[in-house]
């Protein structure tokens, strides 16, 4: 099996989880956090923690020009923050490319979510990056690399 999920093997979901409503209760996550990280066989590149603080270092510099703005809505969890940053990354860079860097990485980075793609070991391209802010979901940075 490889991991589909929407969220990396460290903060995996499952994939049915984006059909669920957040209101899953403690067991059904647990069960949930279980099955995902027994199905992550399939080893993908990641860019890590740093890279993620790097790229929010580099956006918060220029967050007077915000990317675009969502209805405002608070992000608790990396759950919503992968709710609201897919519809984006489907729309801009088609779902299908997204869907193909599953699973995500999802860090929160001083009150930032920090997603991005990967990509399997051995293959070549770049990962999208997109950052919100966690208290109103504003995009501060939306990037694809090559």
């Amino acid at each position: 099996m490889n991991c589909q999920g929407p969220v990396s093997c460290v903060h995996t979901i499952h994939p049915a989880i984006s059909l669920m409503p957040l209101r899953l209760g403690f067991y059904g996550f647990l069960l949930l956090l279980t099955h995902s990280f027994s199905s992550c066989a399939q080893k993908h590149s990641r860019l890590g923690r740093e890279v993620a603080k790097e790229q929010l270092q580099e956006a918060l510099k220029r967050e007077a020009t915000v990317v675009s703005s969502t209805v405002p809505r608070p992000l608790p969890d990396s759950v919503a923050a992968v709710r609201i940053a897919e519809p984006i990354l489907f729309r801009t860079y088609g779902k299908k490319n997204i869907v193909d860097e599953r699973p995500y990485e999802v860090y929160l980075i001083d009150k930032y979510w920090v997603v991005m793609g990967t990509l399997p070991e051995d293959t070549d391209g770049g990962v999208f990056i997109i950052i919100l802010d966690s208290k109103d979901s504003r995009v501060i940075k939306l990037t694809h690399g090559k």
